[in-house]
C-alpha cells in the first residue's frame, strides 16, 4: 500500500463537507505505514488534492470533501469546523459556546 492509497482510503471514508485535518490523515497513514516522513506525506497530500476535484483545501491544514449542487460547489460545514476546532477534541469537551 502506498501513501496515496492510504490517503485515498481515509478520504473515501470521510463524510462530505466535514473538516479533515492533515494531522488526522497523517496519523492514519502512519498507522498503515509506520516509517512515513511528514515531508513526504505533505507532498503526497498536495498532489492528491490537485488530482481530485472533490477534495478541497479550506485553509492550511484543513481539507474537506465536496460535491456539486445546482448552485455550485458545496462548501465546508462551518458548524462542524467550529465544533471540531474549538469545542471538541474527539469525545473530550475543550470549550463551550456562549
Amino acid at each position: 500500500m502506498t501513501i496515496m492509497q492510504c490517503i485515498d482510503d481515509y478520504v473515501n471514508k470521510a463524510a462530505a463537507r466535514i473538516p479533515i485535518y492533515t494531522n488526522e490523515i497523517y496519523d492514519y497513514v502512519c498507522s498503515k505505514l509506520p516509517n512515513t516522513e511528514k515531508a513526504t506525506f505533505n507532498m503526497t497530500l498536495q498532489r492528491y488534492a490537485k488530482k481530485r476535484d472533490d477534495f478541497l483545501r479550506y485553509q492550511k491544514g484543513i481539507y474537506y470533501k465536496t460535491f456539486q449542487t445546482p448552485f455550485g460547489t458545496a462548501g465546508i460545514d462551518m458548524m462542524a469546523l467550529i465544533r471540531k476546532t474549538y469545542l471538541l477534541n474527539g469525545n473530550e469537551v475543550i470549550g463551550y459556546e456562549s
